[in-house]
């Protein structure tokens, strides 16, 4: 594999965003990365993947609330 490629743990989340929609599924974190780094960071967009597998890119601004799903959720990894 290249030398780009980065290992990230799944981390389990339920997403509140803008007009009340809410999603379910699966955001990556570096290792020893937390879930409040990456709602902290410069990055405008955020990759998440739905819990039926579909990928999609969130914008940061149209978070509202964000809640961890189960504690200790960064057990599958994933290659970017």
């Amino acid at each position: 594999m290249s030398g780009n490629v980065t290992e990230k743990s799944e981390c389990h989340v339920k997403i509140i965003l803008e007009e009340d929609k809410f999603r379910e599924g699966f955001l990556f974190l570096a290792e020893d990365e937390r879930l409040v780094d990456i709602l902290n960071d410069d990055r405008k967009f955020l990759p998440f993947r739905s819990e039926d597998g579909q990928f999609s890119v969130l914008r940061k601004a149209s978070i509202i609330e964000i809640s961890m799903l189960r504690e200790g959720s960064k057990s599958r990894l994933a290659k970017w």
